[in-house]
């Protein structure tokens, strides 16, 4: 592991402090630890709490008692009443959980509940510990017209505007659609509905049918919930995590070094590695592991090869401990630099690059939004697209 006094010198002592309490956390550190850093770095606990918040690790890591927050009473209060909201939001998500899954299952839909506050449960053995925002569902796109009636007849809320007419352009050019449900304290709760892990301008060569044929359950409230297997389930963290938000945080890299500590023995190693290389994400997924055993001193129950990709693991790990973080908006010119870093080779360089080609060429959602063309006109919004801001404006 990279030591704590590497990490103050090279970046700051506030990651280092960091990086020393997720480590408690895993179990790979000692308080004591702890204790001799604080006493030899002065800490800004300003900077320190806008970390946590950031790396989106404050309900991972507020339940440590490793040292004295006093000096930092103000910041504490504020993340103690951020805790408690998460926590609250956490439970209400799953309690929404367990009815959208009666919903779906009553009424013959196929459906996989993946990450969110069931990744909470996996990892932890509660609901609140990893903090989230949403429900994700995995459905199979050929449903969705039929899912989305169902929720609206529901009580649920479409977030943004869904272009009937052109039904199948959309499933080609998304991979989900938001609803929200309004509760009676005002608070919304946001359903993601998926039929693809990741935008089709990644290029990854999976099957949906490969994750449905890949079910698992798991009882919970006394209600089987379908969910991935853990192969399955390592796979979407690796896609996720390591292909859509590019091991941005260190909440990606924890959910991973926590999902191999639990379950690594007992997953089917051979099975993860085909897809890993099927797929053509190897770079991206040995990246991730390489920052779980750098950063967090993860143990692997199989042999690893860290080195191959070390230039790249060095990079986003350089990143990880810096400030600011990679932006969560991902089409800006920080995320194409770290996709084209963790693409394998240049072919799929080369694929990402033509996505993001096609996805400024082709007419997005908010086109059809703002002109109602007939579908015989369709061709037309290659055209009116440049002059979106015109019919935006006027609406």
């Amino acid at each position: 592991m990279i030591a704590p006094f590497n990490i103050a010198t090279e970046h700051s002592p506030e990651s280092a402090l960091l990086v020393l309490l997720l480590r408690v956390k895993y179990g790979s550190s000692a308080v004591t630890e702890i204790d001799l850093f604080i006493k030899e770095h002065s800490i800004n606990y300003k900077t320190l709490f806008q970390l946590l918040k950031e790396h989106e690790v404050e309900s991972i890591l507020y339940n440590i008692p490793v040292y004295d927050f006093s000096a930092a009473k103000d910041q504490l209060s504020e993340l103690k009443q951020r805790i408690e909201k998460k926590a609250r939001v956490n439970l209400l998500l799953f309690t929404e959980l367990l009815q959208l899954k009666s919903l779906l299952q009553e009424n013959g839909f196929n459906f996989i509940f993946y990450k969110g506050v069931l990744l909470s449960k996996l990892l932890f053995d509660d609901f609140t510990t990893r903090s989230t925002s949403d429900i994700d569902v995995l459905i199979k796109a050929t449903e969705f017209p039929a899912i989305r009636r169902l929720l609206l007849q529901n009580g649920y809320e479409e977030v943004y505007f869904y272009p009937e007419n052109y039904h199948n352009y959309y499933i080609k050019i998304s991979r989900e659609f938001t609803f929200k449900r309004k509760l009676s304290n005002d608070l919304f709760i946001s359903i993601e509905i998926q039929w693809a892990p990741l935008p089709a301008m990644y290029s990854i060569p999976y099957n949906n049918d490969y994750f449905f044929d890949n079910v698992n359950t798991i009882k919970l409230s006394g209600q089987d919930i379908p969910i991935l297997k853990n192969e399955q389930l390592l796979l979407i963290l690796l896609l996720h995590h390591g292909i859509a938000d590019l091991w941005r945080n260190f909440k990606h890299v924890f959910d991973l070094a926590m999902f191999i500590k639990r379950y690594g023995k007992s997953l089917h190693w051979e099975e993860i590695f085909i897809q890993i290389e099927k797929w053509d994400i190897s770079k991206s997924a040995f990246v991730g592991l390489y920052l779980c055993k750098d950063l967090l001193g993860s143990d692997f129950p199989f042999e690893v090869p860290l080195n191959r990709y070390k230039s790249e693991g060095e990079k986003v790990k350089s990143s990880l401990l810096s400030y600011p973080l990679l932006p969560k908006r991902k089409k800006n010119y920080s995320n194409i630099q770290r996709q084209l870093l963790l693409s394998d080779n240049v072919l799929e360089r080369s694929k990402l690059l033509l996505g993001y080609v096609e996805t400024f060429l082709y007419p997005s959602t908010t086109d059809l939004e703002y002109l109602k063309f007939p579908k015989y006109l369709f061709p037309l919004y290659f055209i009116t697209k440049h002059f979106r801001f015109i019919f935006k404006n006027r609406k």
